[in-house]
């Protein structure tokens, strides 16, 4: 799609990437013509000074081109914004799109609200409770705030909302081998955010709100360039500007995102707790670990990619929560009403599908009705709760619902209401759910396994060309689910079985399979292993095995593989 006004195109200060600013408004153009016009009025009253004063007056008007553009900052008219958030992948976004969001949030940077969110994520009774079993309610008002302040900061963004990384696609990517590391499979949007660390990056930097992070090197390239570790270096003009992380160009692209595990998470069980535990221990978890630096540290919210990476996973983790909500609670309702559920249908605390119990840091049980922790502040500061008029955050939660059951759909929450945009693989699953992999016979080839199509989401798919690679795990989930049929298997049974093959195929064949980081270990407190590290010990160990006749040969027909050592036995 091509951008839809005339511009110029410079290039960003410190960044060393093209961007097209767009034409002036028309009433700018007028008080640009207006200085210009007495200056060179007086100029010709003034004879001896006219060249000198030329001179000067180009110099000014230039001044105020730049002051009134703002380096990087395009012009734009307010949406309506009467509808739903509209949240797309990265890969929809053009480049005008992405360049709008980009420097939304360095400005949210550089006001020293972008830090002031990390300072919740790392407040220590709120993130206990963010990533127990109220994970995806909680983080769901957490991206909503920080929408709500990115929203604020000028008429331009009025009706922004936070893309979503798509790891379908990245991660069949790479197991085609058409890229070879993180960096590689996701250069764009890396870059976009400042890129990896190289030559240019620091080599010391500040502890982020009082917690020293390790990394490869500070990156100091736009937006990077205006992040402030600390709200008090704010207010003293200190900031670091840069932020540490790894050498993405080492980093492997890690199993748990591949489209096949995904589905595993999603519908591995039917409860809530079942989905959430599958997506911690997957997807999410493993992205934090496998990035490293300050996304394996609470402080992760200080990276800009961890926006991305949690709308899907708060990127992806809140979409694949919109998935599982959308199969196992819409479907099974009066398709197309919305909403899905009456307000005492929400708070039942009986639903597992929409909730499930644990406790606080200090041991009380959290119930449906019971607000959503969120104390901020920074470290060795009093805390204060965002809803309180006092917080410098107020503005962006105060109208947001405060209990947990209020954010049990998406599709439900008022003014804050908000959808996704889903392509490729994301489509299918969306629209197919639990017949998306499932054994198909002779006499199921016609089926959707009882899937009949839901008229209140047929409209959030977007058709766009598969890539190759994309084509080639479809060939590879569609191949095997055949297979699954011609041998009787359950539909359980082959979900597991499949997620095997891709554990061990990135085992045998990609790099190894491994746990978390220590890092990670430290600051996170996962529940548990990778799930691909608890699959590899049982094939292992041959307390599981993979029941497919050849099933290696079965995959090198979709996948390459330079190493052929046999690790996994079958039976």
């Amino acid at each position: 799609m091509e951008d839809a006004f005339p511009a110029v195109s410079l290039v960003q200060a410190g960044n060393g990437r093209s961007f097209d600013w767009p034409k002036l408004p028309a009433e700018t153009h007028t008080f640009l013509l207006a200085c210009f016009l007495k200056g060179f009025l007086w100029a010709i009253e003034n004879p001896p000074q006219r060249c000198i004063v030329m001179r000067h007056i180009l110099s000014i008007v230039l001044i105020l081109v730049i002051a009134v553009l703002g380096l990087g900052q395009p012009s734009f008219t307010p949406c309506n914004d009467t509808g739903p958030r509209i949240r797309k992948p990265w890969s929809l976004l053009t480049t005008r799109d992405k360049w709008v969001y980009v420097n939304a949030v360095a400005d949210a940077m550089a006001a020293g609200f972008h830090q002031r969110f990390v300072e919740i994520h790392t407040e220590p009774s709120t993130s206990y409770e963010a990533h127990g079993c109220m994970f995806l309610y909680w983080h769901r008002k957490f991206l909503l705030a920080y929408e709500n302040m990115l929203r604020s900061l000028k008429p331009d963004y009025a009706c922004l909302t936070i893309p979503y990384w798509d790891y379908a696609t990245l991660s069949s990517q790479y197991v085609a081998r058409s890229c070879t590391s993180m960096y590689q499979c996701a250069t764009d949007v890396i870059n976009y955010f400042g890129g990896t660390v190289d030559s240019t990056g620091l080599s010391s930097w500040s502890p982020i709100n009082g917690n020293a992070i390790g990394g490869n090197g500070c990156v100091q390239r736009f937006p990077l360039n205006n992040y402030c570790q600390s709200s008090s270096a704010v207010q003293t003009h200190t900031c670091m500007r840069c932020l540490p992380r790894n050498d993405y160009s080492t980093a492997t692209v890690p199993p748990e995102i591949n489209i096949v595990p995904v589905f595993a998470q999603i519908f591995g069980g039917p409860t809530l707790r079942s989905m959430s535990d599958g997506v911690q221990l997957g997807c999410h978890n493993n992205i934090h670990s496998k990035l490293a630096s300050v996304m394996a540290q609470m402080e992760s919210p200080a990276d800009p990619l961890f926006l991305l990476h949690h709308v899907q996973q708060r990127g992806q983790i809140d979409l694949m929560h919109r998935i599982f909500f959308k199969c196992r609670v819409a479907d099974a309702g009066v398709k197309g009403n919305i909403p899905v559920l009456t307000d005492a249908q929400k708070r039942n605390a009986n639903d597992p599908r929409l909730w499930t119990s644990c406790t606080r840091l200090n041991g009380t049980t959290i119930n449906p009705t019971d607000p959503v922790r969120m104390l901020g502040g920074e470290f060795g500061q009093p805390k204060i709760d965002v809803h309180d008029p006092a917080s410098p955050l107020y503005t962006y939660f105060k109208d947001l619902p405060r209990p947990y059951y209020m954010y049990a759909d998406g599709d439900d929450m008022g003014s804050f209401s908000h959808r996704y945009i889903y392509t490729g693989m994301l489509a299918d699953m969306l629209t197919q759910c639990a017949a998306y992999i499932a054994p198909k016979g002779a006499s199921l080839l016609s089926s959707n396994y009882g899937n009949d199509v839901n008229p209140s989401y047929v409209d959030r798919c977007v058709d766009r060309p598969r890539l190759t690679c994309e084509r080639t795990q479809t060939s590879f989930i569609d191949y095997v689910s055949r297979l699954a049929g011609d041998l009787g298997w359950s539909h359980g049974h082959l979900t597991a079985q499949i997620e095997a093959m891709v554990c061990a195929h990135h085992n045998e064949c990609l790099g190894g399979v491994r746990d978390f980081s220590a890092s990670f270990k430290a600051s996170f407190h996962p529940n548990g292993p990778p799930r691909c590290k608890v699959i590899m010990d049982r094939l292992e160990s041959n307390r599981m095995f993979i029941n497919l006749p050849n099933w290696r040969t079965v995959v090198a027909r979709f996948f390459p593989c330079p190493n052929t050592t046999a690790t996994v036995a079958t039976s």
